[in-house]
């Protein structure tokens, strides 16, 4: 389903970087890895010091990309009294990260709700920056994804609005209700699809 964009699967325990570009790279020769390669290991050596070449590019690359998809599991969620955030993810060569919040109403002990923002740029202390980005933000269904809750959002990304979402995407006892499959072992995975215009 995500066509567009090769998820990057973040953990708020733990977390594993794969970054993929999704806008094509620079064009670059092709090289036959058939019977040329097979010729002698020497070719092989240097096909394999070409390839890791063209990790640390793609790597580079994605720094640029439009936009991306992004899964950030919040673990021990039953736990969750602190706001957590995801390890940034680049955009337009922009820092993007996934802030999850759980809110609280002293008056109502009961009343108790998750937020869920898409955060850019954070640690700049310029204000010059601008960046219209639109996102889609999803809470994901384990057991059926396309049952996912999701919502929209359109914004102008700037040192005074550097994130934006939903202070109350779901209450917490729809979150945490096993009919609703958004909890699996413990853990809640959020996601965020990101396109980006061009920073200015």
């Amino acid at each position: 389903r995500h066509n567009r964009f090769r998820v990057l699967q973040i953990s708020s325990a733990c977390y594993n970087f794969f970054q993929q570009p999704t806008e094509a790279p620079p064009e670059k020769p092709v090289r036959d890895k058939g019977s040329q390669l097979a010729v002698n290991m020497k070719q092989k050596v240097c096909e394999q010091q070409l390839s890791d070449d063209d990790v640390d590019m793609e790597i580079e690359n994605s720094r640029w990309r439009a936009g991306a998809t992004v899964r950030f599991v919040v673990e021990r969620i039953s736990m969750l009294r602190e706001s957590v955030i995801s390890p940034p993810f680049f955009v337009r060569n922009l820092p993007w990260t996934i802030l999850v919040k759980p809110r609280f109403n002293q008056n109502q002990p009961n009343d108790r709700r998750i937020g869920f923002y898409l955060q850019c740029n954070t640690e700049s202390a310029s204000r010059t920056w601008g960046c219209q980005a639109q996102a889609i933000l999803r809470v994901i269904n384990y057991k059926d994804e396309e049952m996912s809750f999701s919502r929209l959002t359109n914004h102008l990304y700037f040192y005074a609005e550097n994130d934006w979402g939903f202070p109350a995407i779901l209450p917490w006892d729809v979150l945490t209700d096993p009919a609703r499959y958004f909890v699996e072992d413990d853990k809640v995975t959020f996601e965020v699809s990101v396109q980006a215009d061009p920073p200015r």
